[in-house]
């Protein structure tokens, strides 16, 4: 796989990370209301996406980085 290729790929990948982060916040309020769940449970939630979109981007960062 060449360099250009793998970084496109990756860009992709981080859309989409992003793309699901952002579209998941205006549902908050719903997903309390249909799931019956109280306000931290859900904040836990939101955390728990963020985290998740954040951790892969170390490793991603240092990738790219490193390969020739």
């Amino acid at each position: 796989m060449s360099r250009g290729r793998l970084f496109g790929t990756l860009c992709s990948l981080a859309l989409l990370v992003n793309l699901a982060r952002v579209m998941f916040a205006p549902m908050v309020d719903e997903i309390i209301d249909v799931f019956g769940v109280g306000e931290a449970t859900v904040g836990l939630l939101v955390t728990l996406v963020w985290v998740g979109s954040a951790v892969p981007r170390l490793p991603t960062g240092w990738l790219l980085t490193r390969l020739p």
